[in-house]
């Protein structure tokens, strides 16, 4: 015998067992003798979980002989009279395939137990169907089996007898199966993280305060068990749900059999216990569908997630593409322009038709098209790339990009401070935010630009301020949107803010454009970022300690 085959024979040898102590567990709960009586019977769920969860039509062919077998043993040890034992076993069996079959006929997915029977809401209500069918089905063959040898049937004996089956199955079944799908996930999940075990503590203090309270009270205080299975369904992993929705509906039956819970005054017996089951059921289902649509909203998020990277490596893979692509003709425009332009320049005859201004602006489209190609890569970039967490010193950064200018800008750099980012992605959102002050300024005027900063609640501000043409009224927010400009007779593509903005939110920061505060025309954006709360770096040789170094540390002018 192969391991394999070994491992099935003990698996089924211990859900016999296992089927065998739920049915004395079931038998301790009967409220009248003469019959199938008890107020719950877990066997039922444990024998569903048990046939549902074989893989092979051979293997269930096994099982359900074994089943029998420990169903006929149960029947005995219960006191049943012979003459009714075999009908009793004929339905428990007739009962599990039927609610099997039901159950796989509504939901495929649940064939083999390789799939949670709570994805969603829909699966919850096709495995209630099932149950109901398939205990139906058993329950009706076993009633008319005992009216056969015996000629009577206690009045509320099938329903009370359904009742508890459908429970099993809703109580054992669902935790069951759940319990075989996490056990064959591979790699195998985490059930809870270490953060929620505080309050699966409080949600189990809870519930058996309640429990407790309702024992030694006078007061059926188990009607609050919903509001906590609410609190379960809507906070937990289906698992757990399920197990706590099992604890809470066996707490109900115990207070039943001793007195107590909501319908401990209600008489004939069988409707108190009737009651009962129909309280934990809807208890159950509560929890369940609340787990479920938890299960499901999960799902939809993953895969929009997937579909969202998807989409962004498609549209990165096009960018570069494209990027590359128009690259070469882009060049080749250019260079047969700038041929025209000197041919067009050294013959006076042509200058004069006004043929240079036609050059000038096919050059002008040209670097327009190559400045609007370089910013859809760089969007792309910018959206798709994982911004690293290291340490970056904004002043330094500003001062380098503030050399780059030299000769185009006067750019005063004073103390900014120290962030947690990727460098790459902070030089192109400086970058971004100097060259735009540098577009926007009144006619005549060179740019002026002050760069400073300073640190508060472990983060860093930033004001990079123009004395430009400012910002209209009203388009302080529309100017980061996609291909958005404060001015169309300036040259742009208008993605360069909409991609400062993508920058600073995936560094967990945050941007925005306000109007100087001290009367002047310009603009000021402001960004926050987190500053670098690690070890500090060695002082950079060519700066002074912070208490000796000068507020100006860079002014470069034109």
């Amino acid at each position: 015998m192969d391991d394999r085959r070994l491992r099935g024979v003990l698996l089924s040898c211990a859900a016999a067992a296992l089927f065998v102590v739920a049915g004395l567990v079931g038998r301790a709960t009967v409220v009248a003798e003469g019959g199938p009586s008890s107020l719950i019977w877990p066997a039922v769920g444990i024998g569903v979980v048990w046939i549902l969860s074989r893989r092979s039509r051979a293997g269930r062919i096994i099982d359900l002989s074994l089943l029998g077998a420990a169903s006929t043993l149960v029947t005995i040890l219960a006191g049943t009279p012979a003459r009714a034992v075999p009908v009793i076993v004929v339905s428990a069996l007739l009962g599990t395939v039927a609610t099997v079959a039901a159950m796989q006929r509504l939901d495929p997915a649940l064939t083999g137990a390789t799939s949670s029977p709570l994805r969603s809401p829909q699966s919850v209500v096709r495995l209630l169907l099932g149950a109901g069918g398939g205990c139906a089905v058993g329950v009706v063959a076993g009633a008319l089996g005992l009216w056969l040898v015996s000629g009577t049937v206690p009045d509320g004996f099938t329903l009370l007898w359904w009742g508890r089956n459908v429970c099993a199955v809703l109580g054992a079944s669902i935790p069951g199966l759940l319990l075989v799908d996490h056990l064959r996930r591979r790699p195998r999940p985490m059930l809870l993280p270490g953060s929620a075990m505080v309050e699966l503590a409080a949600l189990l203090a809870t519930t058996a305060g309640i429990v407790a309270a309702d024992g030694l009270t006078e007061l059926p205080l188990s009607f609050l068990l919903p509001a906590v299975t609410v609190w379960a369904g809507s906070r937990f992993p289906p698992l757990v749900v399920a197990l706590h929705a099992l604890l809470g509906g066996a707490a109900t039956f115990w207070l039943t059999m001793q007195g107590h819970g909501p319908f401990a005054t209600v008489h004939p017996l069988w409707a108190a216990a009737f009651l009962t089951q129909v309280f934990v059921g809807i208890t159950l289902l509560m929890g369940l569908l609340l787990a479920a649509a938890r299960e499901a909203n999960l799902a939809l998020e993953a895969e929009r997630a997937q579909r969202a990277t998807e989409q962004r490596e498609a549209l990165l893979g096009f960018a570069r593409r494209a990027a590359h692509d128009l690259q070469g003709p882009l060049a080749v425009i250019d260079g047969w322009s700038t041929e025209l332009a000197a041919a067009v320049n050294a013959d006076p005859f042509v200058a004069a038709t006004g043929a240079p201004m036609m050059v000038a602006q096919v050059r002008g489209a040209t670097e327009l098209a190559r400045e609007l190609v370089s910013d859809i890569l760089a969007d792309a970039i910018a959206e798709d790339r994982s911004p690293a967490r290291a340490r970056v010193d904004l002043t330094d950064l500003a001062r380098e990009l503030a050399r780059s200018l030299a000769g185009t800008a006067d750019v005063v750099v004073l103390d900014v401070g120290v962030v947690r980012g990727d460098r790459a992605l902070l030089r192109q959102l400086f970058a971004n935010l100097l060259d735009n002050a540098v577009k926007y300024v009144r006619p005549g005027e060179p740019p002026r630009i002050t760069v400073s900063g300073f640190t508060h609640d472990d983060e860093v501000r930033v004001r990079i301020a123009d004395l430009g043409i400012g910002i209209p009224e009203g388009q302080h927010e529309r100017i980061f949107g996609e291909f958005e400009r404060a001015s169309d007779d300036r040259p742009g593509t208008g993605l360069g803010l909409s991609i400062c903005r993508r920058i600073t939110e995936r560094h967990g920061g945050r941007i925005r454009a306000l109007d100087r505060a001290d009367d002047r025309t310009g603009a000021v954006f402001e960004i926050t970022l987190p500053a670098w709360t690690g070890p500090a770096s060695p002082p950079h040789p060519d700066l002074a300690p912070e208490t000796q170094r000068p507020r100006n540390l860079t002014k470069v002018t034109t």
